[in-house]
């Protein structure tokens, strides 16, 4: 432990080259307007190991997986090269045995190494560059001297190798030594290096110029310094580049003056200077590095880089992501677990997206798909724009958005109308969600546009494209700009990017009701609306189909029936019909026009698609689309006649929502009708497949054009008894199985012919217990907990739980999970989004105190950062147990933060600090229902917890007798304070004052409660 610490918001690993290594990197958030780089670290080096553009193919130094990364960061990233007295000295290196720190922020990180004998001190920071039309990545290298006598050096300080614009990623690592022909530098006489290509590369007759490039520019003391950007002139024969030989054998002036090779070689970039230090005097060296469309657009920066322009830079760096964090700002007795929920809400915002209203319309910025260096099999990508968004896939977009409304009530239900409008007529929907982009409608108000502004709106576009159409040729104000843009938003309505992707997953459809959740404890006053009133839901038109179980059956060569290759992937005949482009997302039709409905509407159809297609037992949902649930590694099960449990439990739940409703209209297209009337008789499992497969095809080249009413009562007798149904087959279930649900089960058949299956059930999965824990809140599922804590779904050394149990056992079939070490990646291990998910459901579950028994060993902000790995403010993927053969490893966290588990442990914090439901309705009243779940613990020395409402409210609990408050929450009276300081006492926060209370109107409200003397 003495080598890590927290200190305010900074984590800090002493002799970091030394530790277990780990790979991180910077948020890559540039602002509204801005152009985001993305950039990775480890803890090697100088810790930079690869950033760039957009994605992996646009880098500027090479995205490297992270077990290479580990070896190449040092030699081919950032370093520096001092020389005194004629020894060379070059710090951060990892033979080095001089004190060296890594400080970890949530914007930045930061280096430093002290050599006792050279009285030297080397401090480096990166940061990204907000708010500039530029992508740029800030080095701050600070050279101290730490002595009382004056130091001479010479020193050379930049990266070893830097690709120029148009070299993708695996033709660098495949095709390097050719793509070196295309390769040159130019400005070094403006004391810069401009890294590009001399033209296209592509074997191709179409020959294109390149405008784009990379630089990098260094400054000290407010000049720049021409780069070396010959890598022969400093490392001269050592082409291993393990040591500046050219350095070491010639004094720096002699350096600077030989003639520089700018093409046909791979290019590095240092900036050489030398310097006397004074006793305890400094001197900073800036260094900027990026990619810039056009040189012109770099040549208007160049005047106004100087040192206050970096120092504004940094601060603003830190000012846009302390913005964010401070949302969820929180003040309990664990400083840990404060600084902990903040990075958990920066890291899913950058999963999900941040919502900003535009116009009339919510806008998510900063998203991007969770590929880093561990996760090097994922395509990440950065809108490289203004009001930048990137890729994503809609179970993760759609599972870290679940909080938005709780934390952003002006999102209302747009994430609802988002993914409920890509659930398809099949009840399956596309994987891969590009974000929004806008059209605009016929406005008065946009008629002064110019004519190539019309254009523009007239097609899909982004925000990004309008601001740097208005900030670039219209020569507009930022102030300016943003003003039309809002103009032109206004004027606009959203369109849904998504696409197939590949396969469909079973456990989709799950996370639309964590949503409407989230909507209604902030809007339980609207929800009925939103539900049933609003007919303006979309349905997604794949241009790909299911398969009748006859066409994807085949018999292997050992006589086995399986199930495989279950897709028209593409489905030409529905393309050829309805003309579809595949590369555009389309919508299903009702006669010339997009078919809409209710949201009832739409979650009704959603429960006739699962209902059709439950296993044989009517226990599991049937993975009969190529995919699995979340779990894919556990890809084989499809072949196997597959299915969740999980799936079940969380159908049900969508039943006995919906019957909270009722309707005064449900209508729906004549083919749902029909499906409807048939699935009320609860046929069997072959009459269900026939039925199931005949309403798919009566879809799949679109609808009739007409639709039909259902009988509100005829709904609701169905749902009663499907409810009822589910009920009993899954206490049954469990009850067969040692009072614990199975997660998946798969079925066998004699014959392609046969018409029986026999069920098998895998080992343990702590997926379907964890689900069922949401089907309680009273307490009851006690029982279950402490079997799950005597299983081996828990880990006894580590205390932590664990995926499954032993899955020796489990045909080899059932997916590559059986080829993986056993607690590593999804087998058996601790994977974090899941273990969060059952922790939070003993929270929602009302078993308060095994939840906060849980939290000191496998919350990881709780845990031994020496053991963890890394920064225990940081989530990983999965936390190896002590199963895994390799002991070193054990309990070490792997595949760094964007996951689920930002989002669990965010909503963990949100039912601790309000109960889970801040409003309810009582007898037609809106009423704030802040009844916070906290453990007395919690609360400071002065018995308060602090926590920020609505991203601005400052809510301060005050518990007089210090108890928790799941035992007693006895409410005295409110104190609620506004803007202008005015300060108001409540008994009771209803009605308008409510209603206030979500619009953010008070900055501050105090609660007092559980007044000594009072109950017990």
């Amino acid at each position: 432990m003495a080598d890590y610490r927290l200190d305010h918001q900074t984590f800090t690993i002493d002799n970091y080259n030394q530790k277990r290594p780990f790979s991180s990197f910077l948020p890559g958030i540039a602002g509204l307007n801005g152009i985001p780089l993305w950039a990775f670290y480890v803890n090697r080096g100088q810790g930079i190991s690869g950033f760039g553009l957009q994605d992996k193919n646009h880098p500027i130094m090479a995205f490297t997986p992270a077990n290479k990364a580990y070896e190449s960061a040092p030699v081919s990233g950032f370093r520096t090269f001092i020389k005194v007295n004629n020894e060379i000295y070059e710090p951060f290196h990892l033979d080095n045995v001089y004190p060296a720190s890594m400080m970890i922020d949530k914007d930045a990180f930061s280096i430093s190494e002290t050599h006792p004998e050279k009285g030297l001190k080397v401090s480096v920071k990166y940061f990204g560059l907000p708010e500039e039309p530029i992508a740029g990545l800030i080095r701050k290298v600070t050279f101290e001297n730490t002595t009382s006598k004056p130091i001479q050096f010479e020193a050379l300080d930049g990266i070893a190798e830097i690709l120029p614009a148009g070299i993708a990623n695996d033709v660098f690592k495949s095709l390097s030594n050719i793509m070196a022909s295309w390769i040159t530098v130019e400005r070094l006489d403006d004391d810069l290096g401009f890294f590009k290509l001399r033209s296209s590369t592509s074997d191709s007759s179409e020959v294109k110029a390149v405008t784009e490039g990379h630089y990098y520019i260094g400054l000290m003391g407010g000049q720049r310094i021409k780069p070396i950007v010959d890598p022969k002139i400093i490392f001269k024969y050592n082409t291993a580049k393990s040591k500046p030989v050219g350095f070491s054998q010639s004094a720096l002036k002699t350096l600077k003056e030989q003639h520089q090779v700018t093409t046909n070689q791979l290019p590095c970039a240092f900036i050489p200077f030398e310097k006397i230090l004074a006793p305890h005097e400094s001197i900073t060296l800036y260094a900027l590095v990026g990619h810039v469309q056009d040189d012109a657009i770099l040549s208007k920066m160049l005047p106004r880089l100087s040192e206050p322009f970096f120092k504004e830079k940094e601060e603003r760096s830190e000012a846009l992501i302390t913005h964010i964090t401070q949302e969820v700002a929180t003040q309990t007795a664990f400083p840990l677990f404060d600084a902990y929920i903040e990075q958990c809400y920066l890291d899913n915002v950058l999963r999900g997206g941040y919502p900003v209203q535009l116009g009339n319309q919510t806008y998510h910025l900063y998203s991007r798909r969770h590929g880093d260096l561990e996760r090097d099999y994922n395509f990440f990508s950065l809108a490289p724009e203004f009001y930048s968004q990137g890729n994503g896939n809609f179970r993760d977009v759609c599972q870290n958005r679940r909080l938005d409304t709780v934390i952003h009530p002006e999102v209302e239900a747009f994430n609802i109308y988002h993914f409920a409008s890509l659930i398809q007529m099949d009840g399956y929907n596309p994987l891969s969600v590009n974000g929004v982009r806008f059209k605009a409608s016929a406005s008065d108000q946009l008629k002064g546009l110019s004519e190539t502004l019309k254009k523009m709106i007239q097609k899909p576009f982004s925000p990004g494209q309008i601001m740097h159409q208005l900030l670039g040729p219209e020569e507009m104000s930022v102030e300016q700009a943003r003003s039309l843009l809002e103009t032109i938003m206004k004027a606009s309505e959203v369109q849904l990017e998504a696409n197939f992707g590949e396969g469909y997953w079973i456990d989709h459809f799950t996370y639309i009701l964590d949503l409407i959740e989230s909507y209604q404890a902030v809007y339980p006053d609207k929800i009925h609306s939103v539900v049933c009133e609003e007919s303006i839901y979309k349905t997604f038109e794949s241009p790909v189909s299911v398969k009748p179980l006859s066409e994807k059956q085949v018999e292997k060569a050992t006589g086995e029936i399986r199930q495989y290759h279950s897709l028209r992937h593409p489905d030409n005949e529905k393309i050829n019909q309805l003309k579809l482009d595949i590369h555009q997302p389309a919508w299903v039709k009702l006669g010339s026009q997009n078919y809409h409905a209710t949201l009832y509407e739409k979650l009704l159809t959603l429960i006739l698609n699962k209902h059709s297609n439950l296993d044989p037992l009517e226990v599991g949902v049937e993975m009969e689309a190529e995919k699995p649930g979340w779990n894919d590694a556990m890809n084989g099960l499809p072949g196997l006649f597959g299915s969740g449990v999980s799936e079940t439990i969380e159908l049900l739940r969508l039943i006995r929502f919906l019957k909270t409703f009722s309707p005064t209209a449900i209508k729906v297209p004549d083919e749902v009708k029909i499906f409807f009337d048939q699935l009320r008789q609860f046929p069997d499992y072959k009459e269900r497949t026939s039925q199931k497969e005949a309403y798919r095809e009566s879809i799949r080249l679109g609808l009739k054009g007409s639709l039909s009413g259902l009988d509100l009562n005829q709904v609701m007798g169905y749902l009663n008894q499907l409810e009822e149904r589910f009920n009993q087959n899954l206490q049954s279930l469990e009850d067969d199985h040692q009072g614990l649900l199975p997660s998946f089960l798969y079925y066998e058949k004699d014959s392609q012919s046969s018409k029986t299956f026999k069920m098998h059930a895998l080992p343990h999965f702590l997926e379907a217990p964890a689900r069922s824990l949401k089907l309680s809140k009273d307490g009851s599922k006690g029982l279950m907990h402490q079997k799950i804590l005597k299983s081996n779904l828990y880990d006894p050394h580590l205390k932590i739980f664990k995926t499954s149990v032993p899955l020796e056992k489990a045909p080899d079939e059932i997916g590559r999970i059986k080829a993986f070490t056993e607690g590593w990646l999804e087998r058996e291990s601790n994977f974090l989004h899941m273990t969060y998910k059952y922790i939070l459901g003993l929270l929602k579950a009302g078993l308060y105190d095994a939840f906060y028994e849980t939290l000191p060993s496998n919350l990881v902000c709780f845990m031994n950062p020496e053991i963890y790995g890394r920064s225990p403010l940081e989530n990983s993927s999965f936390i190896v147990p002590s199963n895994n053969p390799d002991e070193s490893i054990h309990g070490q966290g792997f595949f760094a933060r964007l996951s689920g588990s930002t989002v669990e442990a965010i909503h963990m914090w949100f039912v601790m600090m309000t109960g889970g439901h801040p409003f309810i309705v009582d007898n037609g009243t809106l009423k704030v229902n802040l009844k916070p779940k906290l453990h007395h613990s919690y609360f400071n020395q002065d018995h308060a917890v602090t926590f920020t409402l609505f991203n601005q409210t400052k809510v301060t609990y005050i518990n007089e007798a210090n108890v928790s408050t799941y035992d007693r929450c006895e409410i005295e009276h409110y104190l609620c304070e506004d803007d202008q300081g005015h300060v108001s006492t409540y008994d009771v926060l209803e009605g308008e004052v409510a209603n206030k209370v979500r619009q953010g109107h008070f900055k501050k409200i105090t609660i007092y409660m559980n007044k000594i003397g009072g109950k017990q």
